[in-house]
């Protein structure tokens, strides 16, 4: 699987390199960065947000399942991490 990602990667980087070269050249590299970064919120932002938003009600088990994989003991089974953010 991990050989699918790296070689769908290098060819996405193979094919956007030259086209990153053409647009700096044509537009200047500020306009080139600005779309970027205007297209990488756009896309990618309400994703991000989308995941921050659910991320206090996986804490408490990801904290559970870290203690076990330590040896810390189970005496409190996560419920102390449970109080900190209520589920709603």
């Amino acid at each position: 699987m991990i050989q699918w990602v790296t070689s769908g990667y290098l060819l996405a980087l193979t094919l956007v390199l030259p086209l990153n070269g053409w647009l700096v050249a044509r537009i200047g590299a500020r306009a080139v960065d600005l779309c970027y970064f205007s297209a990488f919120h756009a896309f990618i932002g309400p994703v991000r947000s989308r995941l921050v938003s659910r991320f206090p009600d996986r804490v408490p088990g990801a904290a559970r399942h870290l203690r076990r994989f330590v040896g810390a003991d189970d005496a409190d089974d996560g419920r102390a991490a449970e109080s900190m953010w209520p589920v709603s």
